[in-house]
C-alpha cells in the first residue's frame, strides 16, 4: 500500500511539472512579448488622445532621440 501511495505522488508531481513548465515557457517567451507590444501600442494611442497627435508625436520623438539613446549630448 505504501508503494502505491508513493507511485501516485510521483506520477502526480511529474504531471504537475509537465503542465506548469510548458505554460511558463509559453507565457515568458511567446505571450509576454505579444502582450507587451499590444500594451505599448495602446499606451501610445492613449497618450495621443490625451495630448493630441502633434504634441504626442513631439513627446515620442523627444523620448527616443538617437543622441540620447547613445548617451551623446547635443547641448
Amino acid at each position: 500500500m505504501n508503494n502505491l501511495l508513493l507511485m501516485k505522488r510521483v506520477v502526480l508531481q511529474v504531471l504537475r511539472y509537465g503542465v506548469y513548465l510548458p505554460y511558463l515557457v509559453f507565457y515568458s517567451f511567446v505571450l509576454g512579448p505579444i502582450v507587451g507590444g499590444i500594451l505599448m501600442i495602446g499606451g501610445v494611442a492613449v497618450l495621443s488622445l490625451i495630448l493630441g497627435p502633434k504634441t504626442s508625436w513631439l513627446a515620442l520623438k523627444k523620448a527616443y532621440r538617437e543622441e540620447e539613446v547613445r548617451g551623446l549630448s547635443t547641448h
